[in-house]
This record gives C-alpha cells, structure tokens and sequence, in this order.
C-alpha cells in the first residue's frame, strides 16, 4: 500500500492506496507509522482518504484502529473520508462506525478538523 501525503492549512490529509491488508513476512504498520512520524513533527489533526481502499482485512481495520488511539492519546483528531461502500458497510458491521467520525466528502471531514477538537476522557 502506498501512502500519499498532502497538507491543506492545518490539516494532514493521508491518501492510502491500494489493499488495507495483512501482508507475508510481517504486518503493514504503513499506516500507523506515518501517522506516528507526523505526530513527530508536531501534526495533530488528520483526514484519512479512504476512497482509494481496495480492500481490507482486520489487519487494515487493526491499523486505522491504532492510528486512532495514538493519535487521541495526543490530544489530536482522526476523520475517515470517503469509505467505499464495502468499507462502510465493514466499519458498520464491526461497529467501528462508533469509534471513527466518518465523512461521506473531504469538504465535510475537512470542516469538522477546523472545530475545536472534542475532549477526551
């Protein structure tokens, strides 16, 4: 999977392409990583582009699942973007639907990041 980067204002957009899955010889920490080294460089605030998902397995859920806490844990915000159907419907049925704010459009992921970020308890 590849992962491209872009920042509009404040906000880091990550646009992952291809299959969101386990891959041989180890699991794809792709994602999970960039967010890491971002937070790195001081990003807090990310929208995740999904329309460009292939297809994912619970491995790939796995990692925007630890995208999501690493990125809360340092006061920042997640927003998925354009899911295809078949990754709404998988976020439905495995409830993590309750966990991500997703968004049917950049534009609209992209209004709620310019919110003030929720609190955390």
């Amino acid at each position: 999977m590849d992962i491209r980067e872009r920042t509009v204002g404040s906000i880091t957009v990550l646009d992952p392409v291809g299959p969101l899955v386990f891959e041989e010889g180890g699991e794809d920490y792709g994602l999970k990583d960039a967010v890491g080294r971002l937070m790195d460089e001081g990003r807090r605030r990310f929208m995740l582009d999904l329309s460009h998902i292939t297809h994912v397995d619970t491995s790939g859920l796995t990692s925007l699942v630890a995208a999501q806490v690493a990125v809360l844990k340092h006061g920042g915000q997640i927003a998925l973007s354009c899911p295809t159907p078949r990754l709404r419907q998988l976020l439905a049925v495995t409830r993590l639907n309750k966990f991500f704010e997703i968004f049917g459009s950049e534009q609209e992921a992209m209004e709620k990041l310019d919110r003030k970020p929720r609190a955390i308890n």
